[in-house]
């Protein structure tokens, strides 16, 4: 359990939880283009044989629930991309120790150190 701790406290599993983000993205996408690209095959073969049969009508029976299958697929990888980004979004900010490299630098001297003198209505 300590280890885990510290890994939490460090921000590794946070951004392990990003990085498998795209694990998955990617694990998602190549599996869309599979189906989609099954289905085309198929329908090319059944349009070189418009032989009837059971079936004949290769669009409902194969294509288009294949496509629907697809876009289910890409709403799943969507969700769980954002679940996993948001998890490790909410790890690092809750649990990880501050990066204290960040420094924040006032308006003022940011006003000095550009020349931006503007004024905007309703600022005052």
């Amino acid at each position: 359990m300590d280890k885990f701790k510290r890994l939490v406290k460090e921000g590794k599993i946070g951004r392990l939880c990003q990085r498998g983000v795209w694990i998955i993205a990617t694990l998602g996408t190549l599996q869309i283009v599979a189906l989609l690209y099954s289905s085309w095959q198929q329908y090319k073969e059944a349009s070189q044989n418009p032989g009837g049969g059971p079936y004949g009508d290769i669009l409902n029976f194969f294509i288009l629930p294949n496509v629907a299958t697809a876009l289910q697929g890409a709403a799943a990888t969507l969700f769980y991309c954002l679940i996993l980004y948001s998890a490790g979004t909410v790890i690092n900010a809750f649990f990880a120790e501050p990066n204290n490299d960040i420094t924040y630098m006032s308006l003022d001297e940011e006003t000095a150190r550009t020349g931006n003198n503007a004024t905007y209505p309703h600022s005052h």
